[in-house]
């Protein structure tokens, strides 16, 4: 990716072709680039695609988020359930040895 953005840039090929050469970006932000650099319009383009990418990173941050919600419960009720228990063995053990 880096060889063709150094090299293509200098010689004056277009950005869509040294991206398309990448195999690192998506087709989306290279299809994207390439309208943008027909149109003239590359910074409203390049906009749109850091829109998609903050929209897509919302939707997975929230999904993980909302994933990680009940291990923490399950993880959190048995670490109470654990002291619990280890608080009420010694009073059990000591009201069988009294009786």
């Amino acid at each position: 990716f880096f060889w063709f953005a150094f090299i293509g840039g200098p010689i004056g090929l277009l950005m869509y072709v040294t991206r398309m050469n990448a195999r690192i970006i998506d087709d989306m932000v290279v299809n994207m680039v390439d309208v943008g650099e027909e149109t003239g319009e590359l910074d409203t383009m390049l906009y749109k695609v850091a829109d998609t990418y903050d929209e897509e990173v919302a939707v997975l941050t929230e999904s993980l988020t909302s994933l990680m919600e009940p291990i923490l419960i399950i993880f959190l009720g048995g670490a109470v359930g654990f002291i619990v228990i280890a608080l009420f063995m010694p009073l059990i053990k000591l009201i069988t040895d009294l009786s």
